[in-house]
């Protein structure tokens, strides 16, 4: 029975040792940034660190994403592993196979509620062969270096982040200067405009030239004024002439037409051509709207003989002639009155305007306003490029969780079970083995 027990033991010895020199264990480090959602949606460079997390606050301009991309880029991996010296512990002799090894060993990936999870596997030495001095160092080493490699690989990625910061701060810091220099050299110039009085005397022009039109205005409104008296008379001898063409048309049909008539309408004729003489003579021939009306007279006279000869013969009377010159004289008093609303126009705009001086004044004075508000947004943005290179931050690696992974733990499991079942199984093998040598055959 001790034999058996014995035999059992060295049975279950043999299938543990393989578990003891040749599994090699395995070490993971995690570390979690994370970024609360700002007003922005943006996050920030300067991180702060809550327990085993790193948090990023709000204010930046860099996305999770960003980060993320960053995080797995060449310059970063190589960057962290040279830091923690991956090449010496693993013996990796070109960068390409450090990258190789950075790519098998970190996993970053996005996980719930805004957070970047950084997760490093490190593999060491098999228990057993940490009797050996060399083989404890390694794996003491592979043990730390997971703790250091997820700090390394953070804060190699906060650096690239700040370098890509810096370089769109310092962009936006030229453009801001370029524009500051060239808002301060046009305040330069308006003072020295200002200084050497170059400035025309617009100012006296312009009321010099409000007063010319004031009075031109006042003297149109005493031509309209004339001009509807005009049209008053005009209209009355108009009713009186309509008046005793119905007497003539009343006794035309009792008298033949006789030259008298043809007379009358002639004398009718020229006292409206005498009317209008006179408006043309007192309005001033300059004025285009008089002859304007006096051509026109001129135009209908071929058709007031017409109708002259036609009230001879007793079918018009000669109110026509004094229609024709009312109509003309209401012609003249409506340009009066459009003239005299664009001189009143144009004499409010320019009441309404301000002189060059003023105008002057108040672009010095927003472009100086202007000025103090780029210079004052060149020194914030001067402060935001200094501030820009601020490291995130610096954990002690005892404060990073650090433990053997899942799939060492699953390898001991899987051992230990099958050493307890090669020890239940060991009597039963060596009995069908004796009962086979006792055998005859």
């Amino acid at each position: 029975m001790a034999g058996r027990l014995g035999l059992s033991a060295l049975v279950g010895l043999l299938c543990v040792l393989p578990t003891l020199f040749l599994v090699p264990q395995q070490y993971t480090a995690r570390q979690t940034i994370m970024f609360p959602v700002a007003e922005s949606d943006a996050a920030s460079l300067a991180v702060s660190t809550t327990a085993f997390r790193a948090q990023v606050p709000e204010g930046g301009s860099l996305p999770i994403l960003a980060y993320l991309t960053v995080l797995r880029s060449r310059r970063v991996l190589l960057l962290a592993a040279e830091r923690a010296g991956v090449a010496q512990i693993y013996d990796l002799h070109s960068p390409n196979a450090v990258i190789g090894w950075m790519e098998e060993s970190v996993a970053a990936s996005l996980g719930s509620d805004r957070l970047l999870v950084v997760q490093v596997h490190t593999t060491g030495t098999p228990k057993g062969a940490r009797l050996w001095d060399r083989a404890g160092q390694l794996d003491l080493a592979a043990r730390q270096l997971a703790a250091r490699l997820v700090l390394e690989l953070v804060d190699a990625t906060a650096e690239v982040a700040d370098e890509i910061e810096l370089d769109r701060s310092r962009a936006n810091l030229l453009r801001m200067q370029e524009r500051l220099a060239t808002e301060e050299r046009r305040l330069a110039a308006l003072g020295q405009v200002e200084r050497a009085g170059a400035l025309p005397p617009i100012a006296a022009e312009l009321e010099s030239m409000h007063s010319i039109l004031v009075d031109e205005a006042v003297k149109v409104d005493a031509q309209l004024s004339d001009a509807r008296n005009e049209v008053q008379k005009l209209e009355a001898s108009l009713r009186a002439a309509r008046a005793a063409t119905a007497s003539q048309l009343a006794a035309l049909h009792e008298l033949p037409a006789e030259a008298p008539l043809l007379t009358a309408a002639r004398a009718a004729y020229r006292a409206a051509q005498t009317a209008y003489d006179d408006l043309a003579a007192r309005y001033g021939p300059e004025n285009v709207r008089v002859i304007e009306a006096a051509a026109a007279l001129r135009r209908a006279e071929t058709d007031l003989q017409a109708q002259a000869t036609q009230a001879a013969d007793g079918r018009l009377g000669p109110e026509v002639e004094l229609e024709i010159s009312l109509a003309g004289a209401r012609s003249l008093a409506a340009g009066l009155q459009r003239r005299r609303d664009e001189l009143r126009a144009q004499a409010t705009q320019l009441v309404g305007g301000l002189p060059a001086e003023r105008q002057h004044k108040r672009e010095a004075a927003t472009q100086e306003d202007l000025v103090v508000a780029l210079r004052r947004d060149v020194l914030q943005a001067e402060m935001n490029y200094l501030q820009s290179g601020v490291r995130w931050f610096v954990l002690d690696p005892a404060e990073v969780p650090l433990g053997p992974s899942a799939p060492s733990l699953s390898m001991a499991m899987l051992a230990a079970v099958l050493a307890a079942g090669a020890t239940l199984a060991l009597p039963w093998v060596l009995g069908q083995l004796r009962r086979w040598l006792s055998s005859p055959e």
